[in-house]
């Protein structure tokens, strides 16, 4: 191949990797006129790098999430999307990544080391793409995981799909068996916007022990706080490795601990669903000060 020829081909190349974030399977290269010679030359090159049996990565691109994902989506094969936890990260409705990307086929196929497969028939209005990556629609994603989330977890991330409604309603219709339908019906209902796991734990947790309900995710004097009782002047504060597993993060807390504190405010720090007990001493104890501020006041 030579000239005007091969300048096109490269182009195609170019521009077919460019839209899958640098990811391009040896099916597309031979369709778009690669010969297996040259395909096997660029592999002992570099230029083309294997990230899994005939999926590579094109050039030296930065890694991202989305590269990941869409090398396992194009392992997966024809129909392949993203599903389930890698799904729902990319719909916003979790953070973080795991070490595992969830694809779902319509035929089975093994896992491997980075890669969990599950195997189910999808219908068209249950797939989509989302920034060029194929995936299952919120709802469908909501769905698969269902049966395996705590029922305040499920909420939280009802809450903070992008779409909901109607869209899940349908599908419930359509599944009315399926292992965690009903559990997923019942957290359509209102649910306080929290941005974690922990969060709607916790403030469920709260709600069971019958504790006041806070404000959830206000700003206190310049800073977001995530629980407040204002009557109490008590804020608490959920403490994970994610957001808080370094040395400036644990500095930064306890220098806005000691500002809020100087503000009136008591803070309490919560790890887990075990601190609810502390938590219920705290405001008792608050609330039995609440007269004597106010009479100060006065």
């Amino acid at each position: 191949m030579r000239g005007r020829g091969r300048t096109r081909l490269e182009a195609a190349i170019a521009e077919l990797a460019e839209r899958q974030y640098g990811k391009v399977t040896r099916a597309q290269l031979l369709a778009l006129g690669l010969g297996v010679k040259a395909i096997e030359y660029r592999v002992a090159k570099g230029w083309l790098r294997p990230d899994y049996p005939a999926v590579y990565s094109l050039g030296h691109r930065p890694r991202s999430r989305e590269a990941t994902w869409m090398a396992a989506v194009l392992y997966g094969g024809g129909r392949a999307v993203l599903s389930h936890w890698s799904a729902a990260t990319l719909w916003r409705m979790r953070n973080g990544t795991g070490p595992r990307t969830h694809v779902t086929t319509p035929s089975k196929r093994r896992s491997r080391r980075t890669v969990t497969f599950h195997c189910a028939p999808l219908a068209d209005d249950e797939v989509t793409m989302e920034n060029n990556i194929p995936v299952t629609t919120p709802a469908r994603t909501l769905l698969d995981l269902a049966p395996s989330l705590p029922s305040p977890v499920l909420a939280r991330m009802v809450a903070a799909a992008p779409t909901r409604g109607a869209h899940l309603a349908a599908l419930l219709e359509r599944y009315p068996q399926r292992r965690g339908a009903a559990k997923l019906a019942a957290a359509l209902g209102p649910m306080p916007f929290t941005r974690s796991d922990l969060e709607a734990t916790v403030l469920d947790a709260i709600r069971r022990t019958r504790l006041p309900r806070p404000q959830v995710n206000v700003v206190i004097e310049g800073y977001e706080v995530d629980f407040v009782w204002p009557g109490h002047r008590v804020i608490a504060e959920l403490d994970t490795y994610v957001t808080h597993g370094s040395r400036s993060a644990f500095e930064r807390d306890r220098e806005r601990d000691r500002k809020l504190a100087i503000a009136g405010w008591q803070v309490i720090r919560i790890t887990d669903e075990s601190g609810i007990e502390d938590l219920r001493r705290l405001l008792d104890a608050t609330a039995a000060r609440a007269p004597l501020r106010r009479a100060s006041a006065a």
